[in-house]
């Protein structure tokens, strides 16, 4: 998903893909979760607008889409 579709859908979350306070508290991109800037992951699945560099998220739903990430490579 691209991060205008997450703001569209979560006009109070906070999400980004990049910050210089790593005790900034934002949104994880995927979940909502709060949590600060310097424990998030950048995501495999949600991104910028334009595709090119991924936002942040929480470290469970970084697993997440790992987990996602390897199966899809399993089948292939």
């Amino acid at each position: 998903m691209l991060q205008s579709e997450i703001e569209k859908l979560h006009p109070d979350w906070h999400v980004i893909f990049y910050g210089e306070n790593v005790d900034e508290v934002i949104n994880c991109a995927s979940c909502g979760k709060e949590v600060k800037y310097g424990e998030t992951y950048t995501s495999l699945e949600q991104f910028i607008d334009d595709g090119s560099f991924g936002l942040s998220v929480c470290a469970d739903c970084y697993a997440k889409e790992y987990a996602r990430m390897k199966a899809k490579e399993a089948k292939e």
